[in-house]
């Protein structure tokens, strides 16, 4: 006698799929979250600017001094015992900060200003040459590279086998990360300066064209498009669902991710070029007065300005005209 098939409601099966999915994207952002073998722009990959420094080093020796280099303005990410960065004169630089020697030095025609993504033995960046890049972290040598046609100012992120980052040619791009075939590309209405940051499954871009971009980082699916009104060069950081994103248009921007809404805007007497960081439920950032400004997370409360920098500035500025 043959078992009678089971009937199972439409609505349960529906019910059952969607938990698949909500397991799926748990998975990828466990895997994103709790990898030992990476480092990256701002720390992580929700861009917050924090570290869990346990040893405290002493800060009153310098180690190390160099003046070979035209400018630096990639910031060095560490990983393993070496730090990884490159050069306004077209050098990316392996330094070992055992011997405090140079392990390797790859050399492009342009400025590379975007900190790299380093992930086992592969790092990416882009360059003012328009090529995105993919080098082998022991040896320096090129795993692979794409012509982007303009330059790539933005740093990268990695999303599971996705390396994501936005560019000068109006648009968010995505390679295989091993294999650096193009896998998805967002146009956009402007310049990406700022780098991509990454929440419950998605890439959150700040752009210069005053739109915010929500992608699906595995399909490239534009979920949302949300004008902001208001030039972004900074990487959003992203706490407790919302991403605060610093503006050239003096506003710091809070837009809560989970309800699809801009919360707060707070006014500033100038713009930030500056990415904010977050520690103790406190969102610190820098405007282009040279002031640093911290924000309480949940009242969104300015706790005051440093206006140290300010006055060195006004002073300075003094002092020039006297002798002009």
């Amino acid at each position: 006698m043959k078992d009678k098939p089971v009937h199972i409601p439409q609505h349960t099966l529906d019910k059952a799929i969607k938990l698949v999915s909500i397991t799926q994207k748990i998975e990828r952002s466990l895997t994103t979250f709790t990898r030992e073998t990476q480092a990256c722009f701002r720390g992580n990959l929700l861009r917050t600017g924090y570290f869990n420094v346990y040893n405290h080093a002493s800060l009153d020796t310098l180690k190390l001094q160099k003046h070979d280099h035209l400018g630096v303005y990639s910031s060095p990410v560490v990983l393993d015992n070496m730090a990884y960065y490159g050069t306004d004169d077209g050098s990316f630089i392996s330094l070992d900060l055992e011997s405090l020697t140079e392990s390797w030095r790859w050399k492009c025609k342009k400025p590379i200003k975007s900190t790299p993504f380093v992930l086992e033995d592969k790092l990416y960046f882009g360059s003012f040459d328009h090529h995105f890049y993919c080098l082998n972290t022991r040896n320096g040598r090129v795993v692979w590279t794409y012509n982007t046609k303009d330059w790539v100012f933005s740093s990268p992120l990695v999303v599971g086998d996705v390396v994501i980052v936005g560019g000068l040619n109006r648009s968010i791009m995505a390679w295989d990360r091993f294999t650096g075939k193009l896998h998805w590309q967002v146009s956009t209405e402007g310049w990406i300066i700022a780098s991509p940051a990454y929440w419950n499954g998605w890439v959150i871009v700040s752009g210069r064209d005053k739109h915010l971009y929500v992608i699906d980082p595995q399909q490239g699916k534009l979920e949302r498009k949300i004008f902001v009104g208001k030039r972004m060069h900074a990487t959003p950081a992203i706490v407790h669902d919302e991403a605060w994103i610093p503006t050239l248009d003096r506003e710091m921007v809070v837009y809560d991710l989970r309800h699809d809404v801009i919360s707060h805007r707070i006014p500033n007497e100038t713009g930030y070029f500056a990415s904010a960081c977050v520690i103790h439920n406190q969102v610190i950032v820098a405007d282009k007065w040279g002031r640093i400004q911290a924000f309480e997370v949940n009242s969104k409360k300015n706790f005051g300005k440093s206006k140290l920098m300010l006055l060195f500035m006004q002073v300075l500025q003094l002092i020039t005209i006297a002798f002009s």
